[in-house]
């Protein structure tokens, strides 16, 4: 049992989930609009994705107190931050390699979303303050800069700019939808450093309520973009049952529930597009 348990740790926090997540999200875009998939730039995505959030782990880490009630993750990453440092430091080698097999148009798409990135994780303003760490802004730089690197630069040349800009706010809000539970895990660390979160001004029912509330209404969006052949079913189906998934997780997370329930089941929500559509055509 506590080889699965090292086993579940090591890929939830050397960050490989997360970067699995946004390959998957992002190779669910290529092939759900039946555009050819960009495998450099998905090898990309997973490799910096991997790096960003190492580097974010190892800032986060040091602005943590110790106390006999720190969180879990926080308890793995302190004990195993040397190997964090190492996947980090690898997870940036292979997003330079893969960074230089992308177009000149894609480089220059990316400069915006590896700003958020980087101003997300180092502490750049005074105080050694992060842009994270502005109040209510956390949630917002997520669900941009993850809209625009998984939807909005990987279709930009393929779909056109009303169908791109309407896929880009649907991948926005489903990305706020479930990223905003997290500020009720995160809620004592981020009073501790004085972050003002949703999770401080809203209860946390009306919290969950309010992510619910933003997966129907992305449900409610893209069955009209199916109604207007906007998309197809092999984008829409997979969507809305992930949606479906989500809102029975996020209904039944507190503060107090574990966090493999947020890093692994929240955040592998990401996955389950792209299996559907597998399975889907497999079918």
């Amino acid at each position: 049992m506590n080889i699965v348990k090292h086993l579940i740790n090591f890929y939830l926090y050397s960050n490989l989930h997360i970067g699995l997540c946004a390959a998957c999200i992002c190779a669910f875009s290529y092939w759900a609009t039946t555009t050819q998939l960009d495998l450099d730039y998905v090898c990309f995505l997973f490799s910096s994705t991997v790096a960003l959030y190492g580097i974010h782990r190892l800032v986060g880490i040091q602005k943590v107190k110790d106390s006999s009630d720190l969180q879990y993750r926080f308890e793995i990453i302190k004990q195993f931050r040397f190997h964090i440092f190492l996947y980090t430091s690898v997870a940036t080698l292979l997003s330079i390699l893969y960074a230089s097999r992308l177009s000149i148009h894609q480089l220059s798409l990316l400069s915006i979303p590896i700003l958020f990135g980087l101003l997300y994780v180092v502490p750049v303003l005074p105080n050694q303050k992060r842009v994270r760490d502005l109040p209510y802004v956390k949630i917002f730089l997520i669900a941009i800069t993850w809209s625009i690197l998984t939807i909005s630069i990987p279709l930009s040349s393929f779909l056109p700019i009303d169908e791109l800009l309407f896929l880009s706010i649907e991948r926005f809000l489903f990305i706020f939808a479930i990223t905003l539970p997290f500020d009720l895990r995160d809620t004592d660390i981020d009073r501790a450093n004085e972050i003002k979160t949703f999770a401080g001004i809203i209860e946390s029912n009306n919290l969950i309520n309010i992510a619910l509330g933003i997966l129907i209404t992305c449900a409610l969006g893209l069955l009209l973009l199916k109604l207007y052949y906007i998309i197809s079913a092999f984008y829409f189906v997979p969507l809305v049952m992930s949606y479906i998934v989500a809102a029975i997780i996020i209904s039944r997370l507190s503060k107090s529930s574990h966090d493999y329930f947020y890093t692994g089941l929240l955040d592998g929500i990401m996955i389950l597009p792209l299996l559907i559509l597998i399975l889907s055509k497999m079918l």
